[in-house]
């Protein structure tokens, strides 16, 4: 087996097996919003809201629909122009949270894809740290996903907002 390397997209082919041949998207973005607070017994999209690094500018990080790419991307959305399987990471730290039932997900098109962590009960020093891993496969011209939190405290909320406890991190694993 070899592996061919370009100095700018990676690795381009793999004699053998199948090919990466396009450097993808990816992308980080934490929270540095002032403050969020998530509602009670609502899904909450999650501000993310502080670069990192985004590769391809595929990351809405406003608070608003906008065109990136000739795609449109709702707020605090990745919307990929690429199609292909991308692997997805997030983690939120909610602050004040006491016997708290608490979820993390990722979304696809406005639609639950997969819910990582489910806390019940849960109480570190007044804080819950929650995760979601997930691949998932967009289609390049119009799929997007966000990160979204459902708590059942009975009263909000707030979310750290320190992008180094509250951040969603993607890249391309594998194209279409």
């Amino acid at each position: 087996m070899s592996i061919v390397l370009d100095g700018t997209n990676g690795i381009t082919s793999v004699t053998g097996s199948a090919s990466l041949t396009t450097a993808g998207p990816a992308f980080s973005y934490g929270q540095n919003a002032s403050s969020q607070t998530l509602t009670s017994g609502s899904v909450n999209t999650i501000v993310l809201d502080a670069k990192d690094f985004d590769t391809a500018g595929c990351f809405n990080n406003t608070g608003s629909t906008v065109t990136l790419n000739g795609l449109s991307v709702p707020a605090y959305c990745f919307t990929p122009n690429v199609a292909g399987y991308y692997q997805i990471n997030g983690t939120l730290r909610l602050s004040g949270a006491a016997t708290v039932e608490t979820w993390l997900g990722i979304y696809k098109n406005n639609s639950l894809w997969k819910r990582g962590i489910d806390l019940v009960g849960i109480n570190t020093g007044g804080q819950q740290s929650l995760v979601v891993n997930t691949i998932i496969y967009m289609n390049g011209t119009g799929d997007y996903l966000n990160m979204v939190c459902q708590q059942s405290n009975g009263s909000s909320q707030s979310v750290s907002n320190n992008s180094a406890l509250t951040w969603l991190q993607g890249c391309l694993i594998r194209s279409a």
